[in-house]
């Protein structure tokens, strides 16, 4: 789609490239602003149309002007898509790190070389500490669903 539009917008400036010249041509015909040393360069009925030709070559310039914001919207609608759906990525990614950063934290602090770790005193420590990080992953994952980021 990205290609397609790059070149539906490459084309349409090409296309403005010709006929904006060309537009300017025909005005200076209509208006009379083009003579020949006193003689009428374009008999009249060649002069109207030149008028005609002049009309329709200012409806293309602006369907053309048209053409370019129609484009330019497609095109800023397709960017804010591809925007959301990165937020919607990010959103996930968070999720993942925020649901193992507790019990990282509490695996580092178990890791440490203390004297004095419950699990260490106690016979039901290790897996206190492993009820700890389960009740906290199952919490978070309760919370991110509410809030449906999950």
């Amino acid at each position: 789609m990205r290609s397609a539009l790059t070149t539906l917008r490459h084309e349409a400036l090409h296309v403005r490239r010709t006929l904006g010249p060309t537009r300017d041509a025909v005005h200076k015909v209509v208006d009379g602003r083009l003579e020949l040393e006193g003689a009428d360069l374009f008999p009249q009925d060649v002069q109207l149309h030149f008028a005609d030709a002049y009309d329709k070559l200012l409806r293309a310039t602006e369907s053309l002007d048209l053409l370019r914001d129609l484009v330019a919207g497609v095109r800023d609608y397709a960017q804010a898509t591809i925007a959301i759906d990165q937020n919607e990525v990010m959103k996930r990614l968070t999720v993942i790190a925020a649901l193992f950063l507790p019990p990282t934290f509490i695996v580092g602090v178990y890791g440490q070389n203390f004297r004095d770790l419950p699990e260490l005193r106690w016979h039901l420590g290790y897996l206190f500490s492993w009820a700890v990080i389960v009740a906290i992953t199952v919490a978070q994952l309760v919370w991110f669903r509410r809030r449906r980021w999950v």
